[in-house]
């Protein structure tokens, strides 16, 4: 079976790999120039940040037997440092979220959807603006003709997808949140027995602070200090179209209001804008994906915002159109 997955995410490549695992034929479409969505890195100067999701917790699905014992472990990294909570004004050092084991990779988060996609025929830098369905059967995308195919892009661009050829399937429950990432490297040495804090009302402007050279040692240079702070959904809203000082500007604010003085004079900030970053509520898989069907829908909007939910997603979609 000729199969177009289309979305290089954890989702998509979870899909693409188990199809061609069991013998399809897999082309993946990526939009972006890299594999990856939202699990990504960036390197600025010295400094290296996770800007989407910024570690693994697998919590005993998939994901953990794979990353374990299917890929190259080599870079893998068990995060040893816990997460606490915070109340815009001070960090609870005592009150963190229950201990789970997290992940990272030494070089970034990327390389998780790097080793996924080794194998995989994956287009990048093709965008799929439009899919077909010919009355002979199958589907048609980029000139290119495939016997099922697999949606992994967020709901609202899968279901814009689908309406082209009269599938009228609708994502009722799926509401996205955008998020504007705050990436700061600092000419500052900074310790902390915790790697990131989170907001413990989900309303505070600063939602996730994650501090990467303590999550993984080597993300800043030696005395320096690298931050990935995720601005909460309500802000995030209303300033997504600021400029990028006015929300660097914003971000540190709340900053030193949690961590103390010292950080108010980045070296390299920049400033990562997710439309569509995690789902606040999602549509069930099954409701999405009626049996023998050969469109099938996955991603986190179906299963959960994380990335152990979106792999999951995608080999629930292969399994749809091979069989457990």
């Amino acid at each position: 079976m000729r199969v177009g997955v289309v979305g290089a995410g954890i989702a998509g490549l979870a899909a693409a790999r188990h199809l061609a695992a069991n013998g399809s034929e897999v082309v993946v479409f990526e939009s972006a120039t890299h594999v990856g969505g939202r699990c990504a890195t960036l390197t600025l100067g010295a400094y290296t940040f996770d800007p989407g999701a910024t570690s693994i917790v697998p919590r005993g699905r998939e994901i953990e037997r794979v990353m374990l014992e299917e890929l190259d472990s080599t870079d893998l990294v068990k995060i040893d440092t816990p997460v606490y909570t915070h109340d815009g004004r001070r960090v609870f050092h005592g009150a963190g979220l229950p201990p789970t084991a997290r992940y990272c990779y030494k070089q970034g988060m990327r390389t998780l959807a790097e080793l996924l996609a080794i194998g995989l025929h994956v287009e990048t830098g093709k965008r799929v603006e439009t899919i077909e369905a010919p009355s002979d059967g199958g589907f048609s995308l980029l000139e290119q003709t495939f016997e099922a195919l697999v949606l992994t892009v967020p709901m609202t661009e899968a279901m814009r997808l689908m309406s082209q050829i009269g599938d009228v399937r609708r994502a009722n429950n799926t509401r996205y949140r955008p998020c504007l990432s705050v990436l700061l490297g600092l000419d500052k040495d900074f310790h902390t027995p915790y790697h990131a804090v989170v907001a413990e009302e989900s309303v505070h402007p600063l939602h996730w602070l994650s501090i990467e050279n303590i999550k993984v040692p080597g993300r800043a240079p030696a005395g320096h200090t690298a931050l990935v702070v995720q601005l909460g959904p309500k802000y995030s809203k209303w300033n997504f179209d600021a400029s990028d000082d006015s929300i660097v500007e914003d971000a540190l604010v709340d900053v030193e209001r949690v961590l103390g003085p010292g950080f108010d004079r980045p070296v390299v900030q920049h400033i990562v804008r997710w439309r569509e970053s995690q789902p606040d509520s999602v549509s069930g898989f099954e409701s999405m994906n009626p049996p023998g069907s050969k469109l099938v829908v996955a991603g986190d909007g179906l299963e959960g915002g994380r990335i152990e939910h979106a792999y999951d997603s995608g080999i629930k979609a292969a399994k749809l159109l091979i069989g457990p």
